[in-house]
């Protein structure tokens, strides 16, 4: 559940910890059941019923889909890498005022993050940050928040060209998807 307002948690130690430098990326997704709707949020996914399955016996169910689609969260990491540091991905999650993230920023103390929600307001394209975020944070926090909206407006932009399913902003490395000639 997102948070409903910015909000800055204790230092936690990170197992797997990377301090990634600010420059030369920006974020990608990282799952693919996203798809494309109207609004300043632009992830969806499908929505799904149980039915009944009488082909595969008396009381089994299956899923079908009912044409819906319903805001979901999605996953996000820097371009760079995949699958490789848990302090830098982030969960973006709809939110009244557009998307709340929740992130962790590196401290200066080898393998402690500090977790953090940020509010995106995505009418405004500003990001809400915690009163009390430490002054040495600030910079990364505003630069990865403003790479959050960046995303955003991305993905809303590949949408209002006409895309259903998210492909431009798809993370670059992910396993199978082919990264000759991919540029940010």
């Amino acid at each position: 559940m997102p948070a409903s307002k910015p909000y800055l948690g204790a230092p936690q130690l990170y197992t797997h910890f990377v301090h990634l430098d600010l420059d030369g990326w920006a974020y990608a997704l990282d799952a693919d059941h996203a798809v494309y709707a109207p609004g300043p949020y632009p992830f969806r996914e499908e929505v799904y019923d149980l039915v009944p399955n009488p082909s595969a016996g008396p009381h089994a169910m299956k899923r079908a889909l009912t044409g819906e689609l319903r805001p979901t969260s999605v996953r996000l990491s820097p371009d760079c890498a995949h699958f490789s540091w848990g302090n830098e991905y982030v969960a973006l999650y709809p939110h009244p005022a557009g998307a709340a993230a929740r992130m962790h920023l590196a401290t200066g103390t080898r393998g402690y993050v500090q977790p953090m929600w940020a509010v995106l307001d995505l009418d405004a394209g500003r990001a809400v940050l915690p009163d009390d975020i430490p002054v040495d944070l600030m910079e990364q926090a505003e630069v990865k928040t403003g790479r959050l909206l960046d995303l955003v407006a991305r993905a809303c932009a590949e949408r209002d060209a006409g895309a259903k399913e998210t492909t431009a902003v798809l993370h670059p490395l992910r396993p199978g998807r082919e990264t000759e000639g991919v540029t940010r």
